[in-house]
């Protein structure tokens, strides 16, 4: 597995973290 490769998939998993989580707290709390 190349490092670029892990590097991209990183990326997408904290993305992808961050906007589940934005998601459960404004659903959760809303906050500006």
């Amino acid at each position: 597995v190349d490092i670029i490769s892990l590097i991209i998939l990183a990326g997408v998993a904290i993305s992808g973290a961050s906007i589940v989580l934005y998601t459960l707290g404004n659903g959760i709390s809303p906050s500006p």
